[in-house]
């Protein structure tokens, strides 16, 4: 199915019936953010910066070879791939840029279901702390010259 593109996108990548290692456009003209509040051009931080990449299809193909690899932002022009290290979250308008995101899949997988619900488990009891032993009091040193006399109070 199609996810869309466009703005806010958390909550549609990899949620559409695809294949493993699906790419979803977020948009021809956007360039990619971590959330909406996002005003970095680099997913603060997060995004790593390839010059010199002559095409959409080998920035893809750098991403595909990296496990952390989220997704990608091409710009067609100036030939610059960068390499997203977190989920992109949301998209801002960029003339000659692209988003793309990357969901990825373990071979054979199927669309999440609805998982059964996990029988809940009684904690066993906390057992109750035994105090520790009040411990003897640290004799004070005495004065240079001052002797202790035994059996004085």
């Amino acid at each position: 199915g199609n996810c869309g593109d466009g703005a806010d996108q958390s909550e549609k990548i990899g949620t559409c019936e695809a294949p493993p290692d699906s790419w979803y456009s977020l948009g021809a003209g956007r360039a990619c953010r971590a959330d909406f509040e996002d005003d970095t051009i680099d997913g603060r931080g997060t995004s790593i910066k390839l010059e010199g990449v002559s095409e959409l299809a080998l920035c893809k193909t750098i991403c595909l070879q990296s496990a952390t690899c989220n997704g990608v932002e091409y710009a067609t022009l100036d030939k610059v791939c960068e390499i997203w290290t977190r989920p992109v979250g949301f998209t801002v308008e960029a003339a000659d840029h692209e988003c793309w995101a990357l969901a990825r899949r373990e071979p054979g997988a199927t669309p999440a279901a609805t998982p059964a619900p996990t029988p809940a488990l009684t904690p066993a009891p906390t057992p109750v702390p035994t105090p520790a032993p009040t411990p003897a009091p640290t004799p004070v040193p005495l004065p240079a010259g001052v002797l202790e006399q035994a059996g004085a109070q």
